[in-house]
């Protein structure tokens, strides 16, 4: 009785190590050692602290790549001054008098590390959200071991999103 469920898993690809979680905007992949990434302008690599952009590598502060990871995963709706603050400084609280230079001065180092990879709109700014340029694609590559406990729930959900796209092309 186990074994059609078996196969089905194996023919899905679901049963093949993974040891990278790779998001992409909404998508989320789940990459063994060997697979190719997807396709993407650059690639930020959050454990190690380096961003990749076609043969080129650059190391990024900590700081600026949990930046970049906070402004990529709000998408196209953006994310706030302060949503940015309590992500990245890890903060009880907020108050834009006091915090509002440290997010600018920090949303200006990161468009200077993304200026090769996308010139100076790379991430765009409103009265009131930083959002990435709608053209950019940025991978942000985690590695799975090294995932706190609570989000391995995005695991499962690239495994649904890796089966989905399986599906769909057989």
């Amino acid at each position: 009785e186990g074994q059609p469920l078996r196969d089905r898993v194996a023919r899905l690809g679901l049963a093949r190590p993974a040891h990278l979680l790779c998001s992409v905007g909404a998508e989320l992949y789940l990459l063994a050692d060997d697979d190719p990434p997807p396709a993407a302008d650059a690639r930020a690599h959050l454990d190690d602290g380096t961003l990749t952009a076609g043969r080129h590598e650059w190391p990024v502060a900590p700081q600026l790549l949990s930046l970049l990871a906070a402004i990529c995963e709000a998408g196209p709706a953006g994310v706030t001054p302060e949503e940015l603050y309590l992500a990245v400084w890890d903060a009880p609280d907020y108050h834009p008098l006091r915090h509002r230079n440290a997010v600018y001065v920090a949303v200006n180092r990161l468009r200077g590390a993304l200026e090769p990879i996308a010139g100076k709109e790379a991430v765009r700014s409103s009265a009131t959200h930083y959002t990435l340029a709608p053209t950019l694609r940025i991978a942000l590559v985690r590695a799975i071991k090294r995932l706190p406990h609570d989000a391995r729930a995005s695991v499962a959900q690239a495994r649904w999103q890796a089966a989905l796209r399986a599906a769909e092309s057989s």
